[in-house]
């Protein structure tokens, strides 16, 4: 409850006292004036005057509470300050110009301009009263939230002032709208804390420093970290976030209203943690915007140290950004500073943010998830018991991504720029071609108390499950873009061209795949209106990706050879969909080269236990269900991939009709979802064995290994023995290394090593050519006759075709 009309409650009270928030001679002026311009039945009332510049402060200015007895009815006043056309309007809500970085918040006048304003324009000061409570109310409150304090008038009187101060906050809020709801008396609420303290005693003991110098550097260890919103910074930094996503991009961005619905709801009730997946330099910016339209409270963004640069930085701060050390693990301080920091955003239920990943994804699918912010967020919740924190993924994806071209630098090898002004500026700059759509959804997010089901502590192994879970919850809620679709379709041909109908019958096949699947599509993913495919496919030839040639009888399309990994990073946006049931592909046709199965269950076994295996080859790049969850999963897309036919009872029939089986299975997906990762993994395989194998006194180091396989794999480029450049990838190689080490390639003797990495090799290999036989039975089967107008003849000559193919890879 708030007014603007008058200063008094409209309820009786024997004992009124009004505390007036002010912090000049002309705020206290214009309230006082105030109440007595609207004390029309002429009640009695007192004036205790309180400034916010600091707890003590607001604690001297309240001494006069002391002596008040229970009954008094205390009502806190402030003074607003609009711009000229806001306080002309009836919602009093604005949104400032540039103008004012220049000029000034009209908002947060100085005492000149309050002055001057007041005199020129005085619509423009417009007193508020908050909603008011008795003194004894107050005690009672105080008692509940402070037990151990006993009879402590200090604290009380602390106390007061505070909750005077929030019923302020919360009532102008009301009337400017919650994006502006700043966090107030940050180092007087943290430095305090008793468990900080504490710490900072222990570590005084431990180092021998005097507790005055612990408090001091705690003190500069706090300035370091905490963001320090204003309302002008908040409004400028989602112009910012606003300009910058316009200027390459649809302004509308496609969000689902219930998602909208359903975060004003959970950040109005709790905590809320939102970890977003990380494409952009563009992420933070637009969640920023995105929360600021909303009328959400603004964001509290963690960023590294390197963000905080010269004039940028000072502005991400004020937006709400926080800029954390990227190590400070023997910083005992700090660490102790930041995590009461933390808890102090917590249990004030600002929504925190940040990269569920910790960094950009270079490959365009989700990173290994970072533990360490969830823990903290973890421990603070832990010392509020009331904090049920929710953890909801934010899944941003964009049609085309401003620093792919980058990201392939990168995975060939090349190093990372610096971020600085002068960066930034060119980003900015680079922000001009059509680069489509930004699709934003929400997952369902996990909470906390799910996962630690009640216990005091959280283990590591919970918060990993956590993490885990969150980015699972966030694969899901990931969003099938078009050109996703259209460069995985691209890319199973490498930088060989389709033509239009061939594009045409490729897409149609995987949409009716992800929706017989029931996985998420863009709101324009339906690619089969040729509008919306012409679309795409010019963006995707303007910035590069694709090349398209128009002159010859009909139109085709191909991978730009220069824009492979662009264009895989824009496929890997949806290929965790596909992976389950690409490893059914492969499971399926191992069993068609085993010697026929005498019962159902034992070929089902076999299947599983091949599937199964796969599954712990691809663990370092994809997130699985657990095992048995796993198992059903791939079996319920395999059925209905298949169709009508009970593909478990064809198990037992031999090779052929297994074969058979596969040719019906449309489309095919272990050469589109998983050939590069294998092909990356086999050249790992291969470069470890070339180097143990030259090196007979000296076992190489992971590092020689990685070079060497980037080497050897531009070899198998040029000499086209892998499918195109994409395999050859710092990032995929890298995983590759960490599957190697995971099988004890990379452990004990070079003897041991060698012959470990042998047993790699060779099963990576069988992986390959396997592989292999699917993408021929996939070129099959689109260049011979398409599968709608198959008839027996044709069906028995592929059929037959393609039992040599797999008697020739085996």
């Amino acid at each position: 409850m708030y007014s603007l009309e008058t200063a008094w409650p409209d309820e009786q009270h024997s004992n009124v006292v009004f505390l007036i928030e002010g912090n000049n001679r002309l705020q206290t002026r214009v309230l006082k004036r105030w109440i007595d311009a609207t004390n029309s039945d002429q009640r009695e009332y007192d004036a205790i005057v309180f400034t916010k510049g600091s707890r003590t402060q607001m604690a001297n200015s309240l001494k006069a509470l002391y002596d008040l007895p229970d009954d008094t009815y205390l009502v806190p006043l402030r003074t607003l300050w609009f711009s000229k056309k806001a306080s002309q309007r009836t919602s009093l809500q604005e949104s400032l110009k540039w103008r004012h970085l220049i000029f000034g918040d009209p908002r947060t006048p100085g005492n000149w301009r309050q002055s001057m304003i007041h005199m020129l324009d005085p619509q423009r000061c417009k007193p508020l009263s908050a909603e008011g409570a008795t003194f004894k109310d107050l005690k009672q409150r105080f008692e509940m939230a402070h037990p151990e304090a006993g009879n402590a008038p200090d604290l009380l009187v602390d106390y007061v002032g505070r909750q005077a101060m929030l019923t302020l906050e919360r009532a102008e809020r009301l009337i400017r709208g919650v994006r502006y709801k700043i966090p107030a008396l940050v180092a007087e609420e943290v430095l305090s804390k008793p468990n900080l303290v504490k710490k900072l005693v222990d570590e005084s003991e431990r180092s021998l420093k005097p507790m005055d110098s612990l408090m001091t550097y705690a003190g500069k260890c706090l300035t370091e970290v905490a963001a320090r919103p204003t309302s002008l910074a908040v409004d400028t930094l989602a112009s910012l976030g606003r300009y910058l996503y316009t200027r390459g991009f649809d302004p509308e961005i496609e969000m689902q209203e219930e998602d909208v619905k359903r975060v004003r709801q959970l950040v109005s009730e709790r905590p809320v943690v939102f970890l977003m997946t990380h494409r952009s330099h563009l992420d933070g910016f637009l969640m920023t915007t995105l929360f600021y339209d909303m009328n959400l409270p603004p964001l509290h963004t963690f960023g590294g140290i390197n963000m905080n640069f010269f004039g940028f930085g000072t502005l991400f701060r004020r937006g709400g950004a926080i800029f954390i050390r990227r190590s400070f693990e023997g910083d005992r301080v700090y660490k102790s500073v930041f995590s009461q920091y933390i808890e102090y955003l917590v249990e004030k239920r600002f929504p925190l943010l940040w990269a569920l990943e910790g960094t950009r994804s270079r490959t365009g699918k989700m990173m290994p998830p970072r533990y360490g912010l969830i823990r903290y967020v973890v421990d603070a919740a832990k010392r509020n018991e009331n904090a049920d924190v929710l953890f909801v993924p934010v899944s941003i994806v964009y049609d085309q991504v401003p620093e792919v071209k980058d990201y392939g630098n990168l995975q060939s090898g090349g190093k990372k720029r610096p971020e600085s002004a002068s960066w930034f500026m060119q980003y900015i700059s680079g922000l001009k071609n059509p680069f489509g759509k930004i699709h934003v959804k929400f997952g369902q997010g996990v909470a906390m108390s799910d996962v630690t089901q009640g216990t005091k502590e959280m283990s590591t192994l919970e918060i990993q499950k956590l993490a885990f879970q969150l980015s699972v919850d966030a694969n899901n809620a990931t969003a099938v873009a078009p050109t996703s679709i259209i460069t995985y379709v691209l890319l199973i041909q490498g930088t060989r061209a389709l033509t239009q109908n061939e594009l045409v019958t490729e897409i149609s096949s995987l949409l009716e795949l992800l929706r017989r699947l029931n996985y998420p599509l863009t709101a324009d993913a339906d690619l089969s209106q040729p509008e919306v495919l012409s679309k795409v496919l010019d963006q995707l030839t303007q910035t590069g990706v694709i090349v398209t040639y128009k002159d010859g009888p009909e139109p085709v399309y191909a991978v730009a050879p220069e824009s492979v990994r662009t264009a895989a990073y824009y496929r890997n946006g949806m290929i965790h969909f596909l992976v389950v049931g690409a490893i059914a592909d492969l499971a399926l046709l191992h069993l068609a080269e085993q010697p026929q199965f005498s019962s159902r269950d034992q070929a089902l076994d076999a299947m599983r236990e091949e599937a199964l295996r796969i599954r712990d080859l691809m663990k370092f790049e994809f997130f699985f269900a657990e095992k048995e969850a796993f198992i059903e999963q791939l079996e319920d897309e395999l059925t209905r991939r298949v169709g009508e036919t009970d593909w478990r009872n064809l198990l037992t029939a031999g090779r052929q009709e297994i074969r058979a089986l596969l040719w019906r299975i449309n489309p095919l997906l272990a050469h589109g979802a998983l050939r590069p990762f294998v092909e990356s993994y086999h050249l790992a395989a291969e470069a470890a064995v070339t180097e143990l194998q030259a090196e007979p006194n000296e076992v190489p180091d992971k590092g020689t290994i990685a070079n060497s396989a980037l080497s050897l794999g531009k070899q198998r480029v040029l000499q086209q023995r892998i499918n195109c450049e994409e395999s050859v990838s710092q990032t995929y190689i890298d995983n590759g290394l960490k599957l190697l080490e995971s099988k004890g390639c990379l452990n004990g003797s070079r003897l041991q090593q060698l012959e470990h990495c042998n047993v790699a090799l060779q099963e990576l290999s069988a992986l390959v050519r396997r592989i292999e036989f699917v993408a021929s039975l996939a070129e099959s089967r689109r260049t011979r006759k398409s599968p709608e107008y198959l008839d027996t003849a044709v069906a028995t000559e592929a059929h037959d075709y393609n039992n040599n193919q797999l008697d020739k890879a085996v």
